[in-house]
C-alpha cells in the first residue's frame, strides 16, 4: 500500500513517577527530516527518538513533541547555598557595624544576591524513563501510520483515476495522428503549387517531402514511451513501500514525452490535448510528491 507523507499521531501514558504526552506531525519532504522537541533536562532522549522514526519511517518532514512531567516529588527545588548565607550575614554586619550604618540585615536584603539561590536538578533515571517514553512514543507513530496509510489510500484513487484520464487523452493523440499528416501533406503540396506556378509537381520529389514530413511528425516512439511510463506508474503504485521518488521521476519522464509530442505536431487540436495532458500530469505530480 501507498503512505502518505501528512498525518498526525498523539499519545499519552503516566507511571508512578512521569506523566508523558508525544505528538507527531508530518509534511512531505524530499529526505527524512526530524525535529524533537522536549524539556532540555531530557535531551539526552532525543536521539533515541529519533532513531525510532528512523526504523519506522523513510521520508517526511517529522516534528516530535514530547511533554514530561514528574509526579514523585523529584522536581526541580530551589536551594540556599548555607556557607555562601553565612558569609554573606557575617560580611553584611561587619560592613554596618563598621560604617554605623542604619537598618537590618533581613532576607529581603540578604537575597537580593543571586547567587545565594540555586535550582537544583534530580539525578534522572534515564532508562527507566525511557521504559515510560518509547512505548508512547511508538503508539504516537502507529496513529501516525495508520492516518498516513488512510491519505495513501485516497492518493492511490487519484492517481490511478487521473492515469486513466492520461491514456485516454493520448488515444486521441494517437487518433489524430492520421489527419494531421494528411493536412500536412495537403498544406505542402499547396504552398509548392504557389511556388512553382503552372510547373508540374514531380511526383517523386513530392513523395520525397511527404516522407520527410512524416518522418518529422512522427511521434509513435513518444507514445510508446508514455506507455511504458504509465505501466510503471501502475507496477509501482501496486507494489507500494516506499516509491514516492520512483513515481516522481516517472511522472518527470511523462511530461518531457509529452512536450516533444506538442513540438512535433504543428495542430490546434493536439496542442489543446497536449495542454490537458501537461495538466494532468502537473496534478499526478503533486500528488507524487505527498507519498513516502
Amino acid at each position: 500500500m501507498l503512505n502518505s507523507m501528512t498525518g498526525f499521531g498523539r499519545a499519552e501514558a503516566q507511571s508512578d513517577a512521569w506523566q508523558v504526552a508525544v505528538e507527531v506531525n508530518t509534511v512531505n519532504h524530499r529526505y527524512l527530516d526530524v525535529a524533537v522537541r522536549m524539556p532540555r533536562r531530557y535531551m539526552a532522549l532525543e536521539h533515541r527518538i529519533r532513531k525510532l522514526v528512523g526504523k519506522r519511517f523513510s521520508r517526511g518532514r517529522f516534528d516530535v513533541s514530547c511533554s514530561i512531567t514528574v509526579l514523585d516529588g523529584r522536581g526541580r527545588q530551589v536551594v540556599a547555598d548555607e556557607a555562601l548565607v553565612a558569609d554573606a550575614i557575617r560580611l553584611l554586619r561587619r560592613v554596618k557595624a563598621d560604617h554605623e550604618l542604619a537598618g537590618q540585615v533581613d532576607l529581603a536584603t540578604l537575597f537580593q544576591f543571586r547567587d545565594l539561590l540555586r535550582v537544583e536538578e534530580p539525578e534522572e533515571d534515564v532508562k527507566g524513563l525511557w521504559d515510560v517514553v518509547a512505548p508512547v512514543v511508538q503508539e504516537a507513530f502507529g496513529t501516525l501510520e495508520a492516518m498516513r496509510v488512510e491519505e495513501g489510500k485516497a492518493l492511490h484513487a487519484d492517481i490511478t483515476a487521473r492515469v486513466a484520464t492520461v491514456r485516454g487523452l493520448i488515444a486521441q493523440v494517437t487518433d489524430r495522428l492520421p489527419v494531421v499528416q494528411a493536412e500536412h501533406q495537403a498544406a505542402l503540396e499547396e504552398r509548392l503549387q504557389g511556388f512553382l506556378k503552372d510547373v508540374p509537381l514531380d511526383p517523386q520529389r513530392l513523395a520525397q517531402e511527404v516522407a520527410y514530413l512524416v518522418d518529422r511528425s512522427d511521434v509513435s516512439e513518444e507514445v510508446a514511451r508514455l506507455g511504458s511510463h504509465m505501466d510503471q506508474l501502475k507496477q509501482f503504485l501496486a507494489s507500494g513501500g516506499s516509491v514516492g521518488r520512483k513515481l516522481d521521476f516517472v511522472v518527470q519522464e511523462m511530461n518531457r514525452e509529452v512536450n516533444t509530442v506538442g513540438s512535433k505536431l504543428n495542430d490546434l487540436t493536439v496542442s489543446r490535448l497536449v495542454i490537458e495532458l501537461k495538466h494532468e500530469l502537473e496534478k499526478i505530480r503533486e500528488q507524487v510528491q505527498n507519498i513516502e
